[in-house]
């Protein structure tokens, strides 16, 4: 946010109202959230740990086949 305020006296109340407005906006906080239905957030969370767990099962085949030969 851009506060633009004059420097003449007879702005000088709606120079004041500005920086008390700028001063409250300055301090507005927001949190972004995903809207994701839940039953879709677990089955691509499970999806993920099937994923991991298929590239864990890939290095340890590789990691047996070295060590067999």
């Amino acid at each position: 946010m851009v506060a633009t305020v004059s420097p003449a006296a007879d702005n000088y109340d709606e120079t004041l109202s500005t920086l008390r407005y700028a001063d409250r906006a300055k301090n507005i906080v927001n949190h972004a959230v995903v809207n994701e239905d839940p039953n879709a957030r677990i089955i691509r969370e499970l999806r993920e740990e099937v994923e991991k767990l298929r590239e864990q099962l890939t290095k340890a085949e590789v990691q047996i086949l070295v060590w067999v030969n």
